[in-house]
């Protein structure tokens, strides 16, 4: 229920607080793992941040990715597996990084994904970030296995 109270309450704003967006990352992680047996370790990790209170960050920004990789980079894996969601701050700008280490993508398929919800999200940055260099998503293999998504915001406060 507080998956979606969170999304309700969050529906119509362009920001929130990266604080409140990290315990709804955390329900989500926990939910997900009881649906997958806990067979998927995670960690979110902010502790770099000076003070992670002062971002702001637009609402569901994350879940959306951390969700293809449940549902992709693990299929038919055994052995560990773990998700990783990496806060850092780089020249005023926020760093997120949602790591995994799944079977990871050739390396041209890197360039083309491109599922609805990364869609989406590409356009709500745009909109929120329409500066050129205020924004950035991008994607990387994760060596020796997995992928890395990195998003790069404008550090807003």
């Amino acid at each position: 229920s507080n998956l979606s109270r969170h999304a309700l309450e969050t529906a119509n704003k362009s920001e929130i607080p990266l604080t409140e967006e990290v315990g709804f990352l955390e329900s989500y992680l926990k939910l997900e793992n009881l649906r997958y047996d806990e067979t998927i370790s995670y960690d979110i990790d902010t502790s770099e941040l000076d003070n992670p209170t002062r971002f702001r960050i637009p609402p569901m920004l994350i879940q959306p990715i951390v969700e293809n990789a449940y549902k992709h980079a693990f299929i038919g894996l055994k052995g560990d597996k773990f998700i990783e969601v990496k806060f850092t701050c780089e020249d005023e700008k926020l760093l997120i990084r949602v790591i995994d280490s799944g079977m990871g993508m050739p390396d041209g398929d890197i360039a083309k994904i491109e599922g609805k919800a990364i869609s989406v999200i590409r356009e709500r940055l745009k909109i929120l970030y329409p500066v050129d260099g205020t924004h950035r998503i991008h994607w990387a293999q994760n060596h020796p296995k997995g992928t890395i998504c990195t998003i790069q915001l404008e550090g807003r406060s």
